[in-house]
């Protein structure tokens, strides 16, 4: 995977954590997705069926927060637990980066 593919991938994944959702694909799902998507107009399909790929693809596969929250809750497992911990911190920390802020000039 090139780099504007991996940066694609980081720009969504952060877009999501920002928002307060997480997304569930394998690594292997994502770089598929990833490649499928560069790939778009060699393979002749238009920029609305692209989107509509995307959609159905990490359509079932992104939770909220606090969905994730009660699935560690109601099957008592730690790694859901341990996952929205750790994306609680991730968001913390994108929405604090001070270059995440909109600039507004009068």
């Amino acid at each position: 995977m090139n780099g504007n593919k991996r940066t694609a991938v980081i720009a969504l994944d952060l877009f999501l954590v920002a928002n307060g959702y997480g997304l569930a694909l394998q690594n292997d799902e994502m770089f598929e997705l990833a490649r499928e998507t560069a790939r778009y107009k060699e393979r002749g399909i238009t920029d609305e069926e692209v989107l509509r790929n995307i959609l159905n693809t990490i359509g079932g596969e992104v939770q909220t927060f606090d969905k994730i929250l009660e699935e560690a809750q109601l099957s008592e497992n730690a790694q859901f637990e341990k996952l929205h911990e750790k994306l609680s911190r991730m968001q913390a920390r994108v929405r604090s980066d001070s270059r995440n802020k909109i600039m507004l000039y009068l």
